[in-house]
This record gives structure tokens, C-alpha cells and sequence, in this order.
């Protein structure tokens, strides 16, 4: 679901529950300007509280730890799925396996829908404040005490737009007009007009919501309550002025954008004059409010995933990380042992699932230094080359090698590391946070979650009983996109000099193809001819 779906869903509920709120505290109560206070701030909290982010007391996606080494050939069988020319797009069968990544989505669909609705209730929006602009302009106009008198023969019902009074005084007598004129004189002073189209506007962008609706009804009787006792605490009769709005309520043309003197629930207007002020101990009820928002955040915006499955968990300590990380080290041989490793050299078969298509592949890696890799499919050969500032790649399309650019680089760069990510993260950049665990496979896995300086996201599975690296998830932005790719991994074995890695790795990329790897041969601590990692000529 797209973040404005999801953000669109968490206003809707909050505006809501808040709307429900007032409906049930506060709607019958005379304080009207503490009302209107809190209609606006339902409008301000239902479009700002879903922006909030979730709150997450114990901290435990933000907890960094010394640096550590994970699985040292977690990162071995990326190369041909992070190049920006993998094998579903090298080659045209595979990529017209795979038709979706084009595919208009339900979701988007129901999107532009939604967009077409608002844009259609703009449209209408606009065209009524063109002929609030058309009635103003063709009035007969003067200024006194910052209002502008806007004078017509029209049978419109008089209204008041900004510091633009409308009134079509032939229709009324000295003392209805002298009514009328005070009490839009208080709308102007007040500003009453921002609430109505604040309310508007809201209404436009939650129209799917009909409590909205029901908002904007509030808003606008509430201002209509403001202004008719601002009048009566000024001595005005109260039965003359309650006939003065039923009189000019009759034939007579009304705008939804502006404040109405003969505004519609008439009969609520009448009997909120006629009742009794509120008790002034009846205030207690808008100490709800901060309460109440905070609820209204905390369903919208519910704890954190990683707080949540912290309490579930009875809340995994932090420190427990370090040692999660050295467990995992010793399942893959020990320390010593992966520290040892200066360069790695592996055979592998490969195979694209869907087609049938198989070929091999070769991974040559001096750590910290140099990485090559070679995949033949197909007839076809891909080959990358990378150093800690340089790099380049050749396609079966290309007659040359072609230079890696900056961003093709920083994705590669991992690889020529032990650990990847993991290894040495502080001199790299990163951040390594503990998200508890989760079960995978009917195993119970730890959560590892790297971020790195670039702000690629990996999360790491490891079995919390065996502390293999099972599971490698990763998301990144290349050129400016979104990509998650998925490693899974099995079949651990031992090598000659004792570490213990994967030899069946299934990658599935963004496309959705899962490319399979088994490793044949294995070979470490090898001289390699630095003319095999050189750019060919």
C-alpha cells in the first residue's frame, strides 16, 4: 500500500475518533469558544498526528555495539542480482518471464480513483469561491472600519467572506438589517471564515469519511453559536432576533464557503439560546483532550514492531546483541579462523528458476583489496570487478568493460569485506540494531538489522539455536527507487581450513526471478594474478 493510502487511513481514523469525541462530550455544552478551539485542533491532529513517527520507548532498533564479523560469504553470491544488469534483464526470455513489474496494481488503481474525487470537489470548490468573487465584484462597495458593505438587489441570503459583508438591505427593515450587520461584524472580527474553509478543505481530502461531513457542520453551527451570543450578552432581544433568522431564512439562495446570518439547524440555534449556560465544572471534560489525542496517536501510530515484539519476548536485553554476533562467528568456524582469510576463490552452478536456464559461476575475492565474479548462462558471459574506489563490469551486449559508476560502487563495496555489512560497521559507516525474534521456517530466528551510511537496510536471520545466518533480506535505493532482494541460505559444510558456510544459496531479486547457487569447489588463501581483476583492453 503507498504511504499517501496508508497516511489518508490514519487520518481518517483519527478525525474519527476525535469527531465521535466531541459528539459525545462536548456538542451541548455553551462554551463556545473553548468548542471551536478544539474543532480546529481535530482538523490540525487528524492531518498531523499520522506524520508523527511511532514511538519506541525501549530503544532497541537504536542500540550500536562494538564491531563484530557475521558470516564472511553472506555477500559471495550477490554480484550477478545487485548488478543493475541482472540475468532476468540480460536476457530477453527471462525478462518477459516475469510481465508484473509493469502490471497496474488494484492499489494504484483505487488511488487515482481517490485523487479523481478530490480533484472533481477542488474543481467545485474553486467555482463557488468564483461566484463569491463574481456576487462581491458586482456589489456596490464601501469601506468603513476595515469591512467592506457589499450592496445588492439580489435575493441571496446575507453573509459575511473575509472582512466582505453581503447584504441586500431592501429586504429587511432598520432594526432586521442593524441585526444582520452585527452579527456577520462578528464572524469578520473573529476570523470565523478560516475555520469554514480549513473545514473545506478537510472535507475535500477525506471525503470518503462522512463523519468529515459531520465535522464541518459542527464548525460552521458552532460559529453561528459564537456569533448569536455575542449579540444577546450585547442586549439585543432575544425573541426578536430568534424571529429576525427564521424571517430571513425563507426564499432565499445560501453559499456553503461563507458565514450565513440564516445558516441551516435553525431549530438547534434557537434552543442553544434558550438553554442555560454550562455549569463551569463541566470544564473538566476538555482535560480530556491531551489524553485523548495521545490515544488517538497511539492508535494510529501503535508502538513500534520492534517495541512490541520486545515486550512479547519479555524485552531482549540490548548486550545481547554482542553476543548473538559471537555465536554466530563460532558457527562459522571461529574468529581466528575467518580473520585468517585473505583470499577465497569458488566454483559455483547456477540455475534460473521458471526457464530452466543453468550455467556457472566464479568468485574471486582478496579481502579488502579486490573482487571479480564471472557467470556464465546461456552462452553468455557477465563479468564485474570492483576495488574500495573503482570498478567496472562487462555484458554480454558490450564489447569493452564499462566503468562502475559512484552509486554501483558504494552497492558493491560490502563484498570485499569479511563480514559485509557487520564487519568493522563503525569504520564503515553503519549501525547494527537487535529487533528481537521472529520465526521463520517453524525456527526461532534474531532479527539483525544494519543501516548503513547510505541508508541501505539489511536485515539478517540467524538461527537462534545453530546462530547460522539462514536469511538475508536487504533493501536499497538505486537511482532513486526502492529494491529489496532476498538471500536464502542452506546446506552449511566445512571447508578445508575449517570455516563453515553455505553451499546452497537461493537469491530472488527485485523482479521476482530466484536464481539458485550450489558451490563445487572452494579454495582459500591463494596467490591470485592481479591481471585478472584489470579492466580488458
Amino acid at each position: 500500500m503507498s504511504p499517501f493510502l496508508i497516511y489518508l487511513l490514519k487520518a481518517n481514523a483519527a478525525i474519527s475518533i476525535l469527531v465521535l469525541s466531541y459528539f459525545l462530550l462536548l456538542r451541548n455544552e455553551k462554551f463556545f469558544k473553548l468548542n471551536r478551539a478544539f474543532l480546529i485542533a481535530i482538523l490540525i491532529f487528524s492531518f498531523a498526528l499520522p506524520l508523527t513517527p511511532a514511538a519506541n520507548f525501549f530503544k532497541i532498533d537504536q542500540i550500536e555495539n562494538h564491531p563484530t564479523a557475521m558470516n564472511s560469504f553472506a555477500r559471495v553470491y550477490n554480484r550477478i542480482s545487485k548488478s543493475e544488469q541482472p540475468i532476468a534483464n540480460i536476457y530477453r526470455d527471462i525478462a518477459s518471464y516475469h510481465p508484473t513489474a509493469m502490471r497496474i496494481t488494484s492499489m494504484q488503481i483505487i488511488f487515482v480513483a481517490y485523487l479523481f474525487v478530490v480533484f472533481i470537489l477542488l474543481l467545485r470548490f474553486l467555482f463557488q469561491l468564483f461566484n463569491l468573487y463574481r456576487i462581491i465584484k458586482q456589489s456596490k462597495k464601501h469601506l468603513r472600519d476595515g469591512i467592506v458593505y457589499c450592496e445588492h438587489d439580489r435575493e441571496l441570503s446575507p453573509f459575511s467572506f473575509f472582512n466582505y459583508l453581503v447584504i441586500n438591505k431592501s429586504a429587511y427593515d432598520r432594526k432586521q438589517s442593524d441585526q444582520i450587520v452585527d452579527h456577520e461584524i462578528v464572524h469578520i472580527r473573529q476570523w470565523h471564515i478560516i475555520d469554514i474553509l480549513f473545514s473545506e478543505l478537510a472535507q475535500i481530502v477525506l471525503w470518503v469519511n462522512p463523519l468529515s461531513i459531520v465535522l464541518k457542520k459542527y464548525i460552521k453551527l458552532n460559529l453561528e453559536f459564537i456569533a448569536d451570543e455575542s449579540l444577546l450578552d450585547h442586549g439585543i432581544d432575544k425573541k426578536e432576533y430568534q424571529l429576525n433568522i427564521l424571517s430571513s431564512s425563507f426564499n432565499s439562495m445560501r453559499y456553503p464557503l461563507t458565514n450565513l446570518f440564516n445558516s441551516s439547524k435553525l431549530k438547534l440555534r434557537i434552543k442553544m439560546m434558550n438553554s442555560k449556560k454550562s455549569p463551569t465544572r463541566n470544564l473538566y471534560k476538555y482535560a480530556f483532550m491531551l489524553p485523548l489525542i495521545l490515544v488517538v496517536y497511539f492508535i494510529i501510530n501503535p508502538l513500534s514492531v520492534q517495541t512490541l515484539k520486545a515486550q512479547v519476548q519479555k524485552q531482549i536485553q540490548p548486550q545481547e546483541i554482542d553476543s548473538v554476533i559471537a555465536k554466530s562467528l563460532e558457527a562459522m568456524g571461529g574468529k581466528d579462523k575467518v580473520n585468517a582469510l585473505r583470499s577465497i576463490h569458488i566454483e559455483c552452478t547456477v540455475s534460473v528458476s521458471g526457464n530452466g536456464m543453468s550455467g556457472s559461476s566464479i568468485y574471486d575475492i582478496v579481502f579488502g583489496d579486490r573482487y571479480r565474479h564471472e557467470t556464465t548462462i546461456g552462452g553468455q558471459k557477465v563479468i564485474l570487478c570492483e576495488s574500495e574506489a573503482t570498478g567496472w563490469k562487462m555484458n554480454p551486449r558490450d564489447h569493452a568493460g564499462i566503468a562502475l559508476t559512484n552509486n554501483e560502487i558504494t552497492e558493491y563495496k560490502p563484498d570485499l569485506y569479511h563480514g559485509g555489512y557487520l564487519f568493522n560497521y563503525v569504520e564503515l559507516g553503519n549501525k547494527i540494531a537487535l529487533e528481537g525474534k521472529e520465526e521463520l521456517l517453524g525456527k526461532s530466528m534474531f532479527k539483525i538489522k544494519v543501516t548503513t551510511k547510505d541508508r541501505a537496510e539489511i536485515f539478517y536471520y540467524i538461527n537462534a539455536n545453530s546462530y547460522q545466518l539462514v536469511k538475508e533480506v536487504r533493501v536499497y535505493k538505486f537511482n532513486g527507487q526502492s529494491r529489496t532482494r532476498v538471500f536464502d541460505y542452506a546446506d552449511f559444510k566445512k571447508t578445508d581450513e575449517g570455516c563453515i558456510i553455505p553451499f546452497s544459496t537461493t537469491m530472488t531479486n527485485p523482479q521476482g526471478t530466484a536464481i539458485h547457487f550450489t558451490i563445487n569447489k572452494v579454495t582459500t588463501n591463494i596467490d591470485m594474478d592481479s591481471k585478472m581483476f584489470a579492466e580488458p583492453e
